[in-house]
Parts: structure tokens; sequence; C-alpha cells
């Protein structure tokens, strides 16, 4: 028995050993860790709309077909850069090469018989005027009764004659002449259409889509390649119609593509909204120095002027996942780990747009220690 009242002693002192305040603490007291706090305090900030944006090219076209035919090679793909003039595609050009040759050798024919023309013309002249002068001799002298009727009869009468094969030369030559004209536009036409199945860049540019391979039949309006100027990006980007009319042209954005910012200005907006997703297009021009191409996808941040609201330092947030919070004190100084919803404010700083009321005070740069319900004491 009286071992065994031994071993209920030894228990009970091992327990009472067990729960034991170590000194210097308070039984209950929550840890305590020193960090520092601010006040949450609501100043004006800049307010922005932000918006997916898609880089384009500021001259963007489509060469297309202008005649029917196969075609027979193309010189450019995607990404190659062309001058102005640059052969790009060639469609079968043995028949507009045909014809042409048929237009120059009509064009030659019609030539040669309005020189025939002329110079018909030209004797018939002659040959009138001179019969004109006779007739005048002869006028003369039967007025002064030198010469018979008769003579003077065939004389006019040649003279007459004379007068109508010049008409008819004239009117001859005229439609030989008119017919060498209808020639020349003939071959005109020919010629643009050989020339039209040589498809050249109408400007420096880069390929940006080549949509046509050698073999198939291309057909006047179908589009073979497309074209981007080289130089000038814009962004286009559709805001609602509220933050549209605040943005003004000429005003500054911030254009974000991944880690690359740039700062674009705003150039132009469309003069109605869309009414189907009631947005207005704006066109944002990029620096020069933008290396994005075009199609690219970037986040566009325009300026709507300014408000009031809480600013945090960036060290204060914390990422939980894809949340983000940071540590908020109660009234007994206790930190509570709190979600928050902020914008970017640019620099070092961010805006609290839910989760934080002004006069409460956080955690400016919490120690990886700080867990939630621990006591922050801020250093004097």
């Amino acid at each position: 028995m009286s071992m065994l009242w031994a071993f209920i002693g030894a228990a009970l002192w091992l327990a009472g050993c067990g729960e034991r305040i170590e000194p210097g603490r308070v039984e209950g007291q929550a840890a305590v860790i020193r960090a520092a706090v601010e006040t949450a305090r609501a100043a004006p900030e800049p307010v922005e709309f932000e918006a997916a944006g898609t880089v384009q090219s500021e001259v963007s076209g489509l060469i297309a077909a202008k005649t029917l035919g196969t075609v027979t090679e193309v010189r450019v793909r995607e990404g190659d850069r062309v001058r102005r003039g640059d052969l790009l595609v060639l469609v079968d050009p043995r028949q507009a090469d045909a014809r042409v040759r048929e237009a120059e050798a009509a064009l030659a024919e019609v030539r040669r018989a309005e020189a025939a023309a002329r110079a018909g013309r030209d004797a018939a002249a002659s040959a009138a005027a001179l019969a004109e002068a006779t007739w005048r001799r002869y006028r003369d002298l039967w007025a002064k009764e030198a010469t018979s009727r008769q003579e003077y009869e065939e004389v006019e009468a040649r003279r007459l004659q004379a007068e109508a094969e010049r008409r008819r030369a004239d009117e001859f030559a005229a439609a030989a002449a008119d017919g060498v004209r209808r020639a020349e536009a003939a071959l005109a036409l020919a010629r643009a259409a050989a020339a039209d199945a040589r498809l050249t860049a109408p400007y420096d540019g880069l390929v940006a889509a080549r949509l046509v391979e050698p073999g198939e039949l291309a057909a006047p309006g179908r589009p073979l390649l497309r074209l981007e100027m080289e130089g000038g990006l814009l962004v286009a980007v559709h805001l609602p119609e509220a933050a549209a009319s605040a943005a003004v042209p000429g005003a500054a954005v911030r254009v974000e593509a991944g880690e690359a910012s740039h700062r674009g200005v705003i150039e132009r907006a469309s003069p109605a909204a869309d009414p189907v997703s009631r947005t207005v297009l704006l066109k944002i021009r990029l620096p020069r120095e933008a290396t994005l191409r075009p199609g690219a996808y970037v986040r566009v941040a325009v300026p709507l002027g300014a408000a009031p609201r809480i600013a945090v330092p960036l060290t204060a947030l914390l990422r939980r996942g894809q949340l983000t919070g940071l540590f908020v004190l109660d009234d007994s100084g206790i930190a509570r780990f709190r979600l928050v919803r902020t914008a970017p404010l640019g620099g070092d700083r961010a805006a609290v747009l839910a989760g934080l009321s002004e006069g409460e005070r956080y955690v400016v740069e919490p120690p990886s220690a700080l867990a939630d319900g621990m006591r922050v004491e801020s250093p004097s």
C-alpha cells in the first residue's frame, strides 16, 4: 500500500512540473512580436481603368488577287520584310503576256493604216488645192469669154470631185487616228492585266500572313497576303462609355506587355459607341522603341482622374495562393490576417479597394514569424 501511495505522489509531482508557467509570462497571454505599424489614411490617388488591348500596325492591308489564274510563285513568308515595289506573288502570266503581244501587233497594224491614211489625206488635199486654183483661173477666163463653157464646166467638175475626195480622205484619216487610240487603250488594258498578274508591295512593311501557296487558283478579290506597314504601332482597346468619356486625346496611358511597360498616348477615340457592347474604340500610339508585334495582347491602364483611396506599401501585402491580404491590428494590438482587393498605383504602393478601412492599423513589413493572433508592438 505504501508503494501505491508513493507512485501516486510521483505522478502528481510530474504533472505539476508540466503545467509550470515560465517566469515573465502570464498564462493565456498572446505571443508578442515587434514590427512597424501604420494607420490607414485615404488620400487623392490617380484612378485608372484597366482593359485588354491588341497591338495593331498603323497601316495594315490585304494583298488581293486582281486577275484569274494559277499562282505560280509566292516569294515571301510570314515575318519577311519587304520594300515598296518588291514582287510578292506571281499569277500565271502566259495568257496576259499573250494578250499584250496581240495588242501590240494590232496597234502596229493600225498605226501603219493611219500613216497611209495621213498620206492619202495629204495627197487629196494637194489635189483639191490644185483643182481649186485651176478652177479660179478658168473662172476668170470664162468671165473674159476666153474659154469655152464646156472647158469651164469640166474644170469645175474636177474641182468638186477633188474636194469630195479630200473630205473622204480626212474622214478616213480621222477614223484611222481613232483606231490608233482604241488600239493604244487596248494595249494599256492588256499591260495592266499583265501587271495585275505580278503583285508587288505597295509600301515598306512586314508580311504578317501568307494566305496562298503555289498551285492554288487566284481569283479577283481573293486575299493572298497580309502586309503590315513598318513603323507606327497602335493599341486598339474598347472602353465602357463612362470610362471612354474621361479618356482625353493626348493623355498618357500605361501599356503593359508581360514584364515590359510602355508609355502610350491616346491618339483618337471612335465618335460613336458600339450599340451591342456599349463600348467605345480607343486608339493609343506606342513609342517607337516598343518592340511589340502586331496582334500582341497588352493591358492598358487609362487615367480617369483622381479619387480618395487608401494606399499601402507593397511590403505590407502578402500572397496566399491566388489571394492577397495583410495583417490588421485590432484594438488590443492583436494581428489578424485579412484578405483585401488591391489595384496598382505605380512605384512601391498599391491602392486597397476593399478590406481595409481608414483609421485601421496594419503591419507595414510583416516578419516571417508573424502569425494570426500574435500581439504586435511597434518599435519605439
